[in-house]
């Protein structure tokens, strides 16, 4: 299984993928029924990450994307942006958990309100992390270079970072809400794009 998830086809990959996740999830919720310590942990850690919070406006093309927006597709989301602002070359001490929970809770009250592709982005943060990620490790040095710069512009559009603090957001709800569109024109919608039509 761990074979296939890293040099199988993208098909083998996804079965792979989804193999594991439902052996794991097995395991840890009969685990937890049990009494297990860990297993009670990690089970509880699941059920966070799988509660739902919203569902985006639009539904995706894409058979294999998803519309709802869960926990875990916020941790994605903020794991994206924080990946993207070390990749720019950004300090990340400059990233505090406080920082992170104040995006967070921002992304969170902007949902209602979000344009609807930054809502199906969020939705499948986790995809897009990923892509994002393989095409960093893929990329020369220049690509890195060219992508660093991608991404620092987008941050700084989204009002992440703007100041050059991690905190310094000026997204919050409403008709001020900044992270818009412009999200889904910019990086990492091009990357969603990117891994939708090679998969």
């Amino acid at each position: 299984m761990l074979k296939t998830l890293t040099t199988g086809t993208p098909a083998e990959q996804k079965q792979s993928r989804d193999e594991g996740r439902a052996v794991f999830t097995n395991a840890f919720k009969n685990g937890a029924q049990m009494g297990i310590g860990y297993a009670q942990v990690m089970w509880s850690a699941i059920e966070r990450r799988q509660a739902k919070l919203a569902s985006a406006k639009q539904a995706p093309k894409k058979q294999d994307w998803d519309q709802e927006i869960s926990e875990g597709d916020i941790d994605a989301t903020l794991e994206m942006l924080y990946f993207m602002w070390v990749a720019a070359g950004r300090d990340a001490s400059d990233v505090t958990m406080d920082d992170i929970l104040k995006i967070r809770m921002q992304i969170i009250e902007g949902l209602p309100t979000m344009d609807p592709q930054l809502q199906l982005m969020i939705a499948n943060a986790p995809k897009i992390y990923a892509a994002i990620r393989q095409q960093w490790q893929a990329a020369a040095p220049g690509q890195r270079l060219q992508m660093a710069q991608q991404f620092g512009a987008a941050l700084d559009e989204w009002g992440i970072g703007a100041s050059s603090s991690f905190s310094e957001s000026n997204s919050g709800g409403g008709s001020e809400y900044s992270m818009n569109a412009q999200i889904a024109q910019n990086t990492a919608w091009n990357a969603a794009k990117t891994w939708s039509s090679s998969n």
